[in-house]
């Protein structure tokens, strides 16, 4: 939850959970560990109670296990920046630490007497142990300069200390490290495929503002790999004639027989035969009446619409009239009016 007043008009200033220890002292508060607590029940009354309007028997507790009588070892609490890494890549060695020491804990709850005391002891010890051994560790080693100030060989130089660090993990656990690369892949994969457009942009202003440098490195790869290019150039052109034999004498064949016209015989056998399987068609008559048939519909359909309507008809003209009429202009010869 926030840290800062929250009114009708939005989020306020800050509140005294934000000051310190000194500054509250001399403020005259307590310590801000009462005030904690004092959130931590408010939150739980404000959770029953809509839990309560929603139907639902369950109900929350802020107390401690041992404040509520129930003897049992909490939920291990692993660290989100652990929990997200094993969500990524798997089990990690922290979270396997952390779960380690429940079970421990677990196991001397079970015994009873004073064994959970004394593993309590031993594991606060042990942890208090480790948190001053990477104290020192961490005074041992030379203060680290911010990425910022760092030149492009230093930057290049310390790229290539994280990636000889990287390929000794990978030859302890390679299967560990093969899940973590695939998993950064599909990362990689899944934001370009969702920023596909922004990606391409950004690409193509990045070439356009170190066009030199591009072409440079173009120059000096095609001058290094001259040979390997010459031969793949001469193995495309050999692919390339080699289909160009294939394909020249099938063109010519099909070619020849397109040309090849049909004789008086071939098409009187196949007028005969597509008479035969589509019949004979309606005679000259039939068209004729078929013909007289429908314009007189045509006529008695204009007949009966309104003079408006027709009006209106007449003023207009559709798109398929207008092209006939430029097609008769620009061929004022052909004149297939059927009236």
């Amino acid at each position: 939850m926030t840290t800062r007043e929250v009114s009708p008009d939005g989020v306020g200033s800050r509140i005294s959970l934000e000051l310190g220890g000194r500054e509250r002292h001399l403020r005259g508060l307590g310590p801000s560990r009462d005030e904690y607590l004092a959130i931590r029940e408010r939150w739980a009354h404000v959770t029953n109670d809509a839990l309560r309007e929603a139907g639902l028997a369950v109900q929350v507790d802020h107390r401690s296990l041992k404040q509520q009588g129930i003897d049992r070892e909490p939920v291990p609490t692993v660290p989100e920046k652990v929990l997200y890494a094993e969500r990524k890549q798997g089990r990690s060695a922290a979270g396997d630490a952390i779960r380690a020491r429940h079970r421990e804990r677990v196991e001397a709850r079970l015994k009873g007497g004073d064994d959970l005391a004394r593993v309590l002891e031993k594991q606060k010890s042990d942890l208090r142990e480790r948190a001053l051994g990477d104290f020192k560790q961490r005074d041992a080693k030379p203060k680290q300069i911010r990425w910022s100030s760092l030149t492009r060989d230093e930057r290049n130089e310390l790229r290539r200390t994280q990636y000889q660090a990287r390929r000794a993990i990978e030859r302890e656990d390679p299967v560990r490290e093969a899940r973590r690369r695939e998993a950064a892949r599909q990362r990689y994969l899944a934001t370009r495929e969702q920023y596909r457009e922004a990606a391409r942009d950004r690409q193509r202003q990045w070439r356009r503002n170190h066009a030199d440098e591009v072409n440079r490195k173009q120059r000096e790869y095609r001058r290094t790999h001259a040979e390997e290019l010459n031969r793949k150039r001469r193995e495309h052109a050999g692919d390339a004639t080699h289909k160009q034999s294939e394909y020249r004498p099938v063109h010519t064949e099909q070619n020849a027989s397109k040309s090849t016209s049909p004789t008086a015989e071939d098409s009187a056998r196949e007028w005969k035969e597509y008479r035969k399987n589509h019949g004979t068609g309606p005679t000259a008559e039939e068209s004729a009446r078929n013909w007289r048939a429908f314009r007189e519909s045509q006529r008695l359909s204009d007949s009966s619409q309104p003079t408006s309507a027709r009006d209106s008809k007449q003023g207009e003209k559709s798109p398929s009239l207008e092209v006939d009429e430029a097609g008769r202009k620009s061929r004022p010869g052909l004149d297939h009016d059927l009236e």
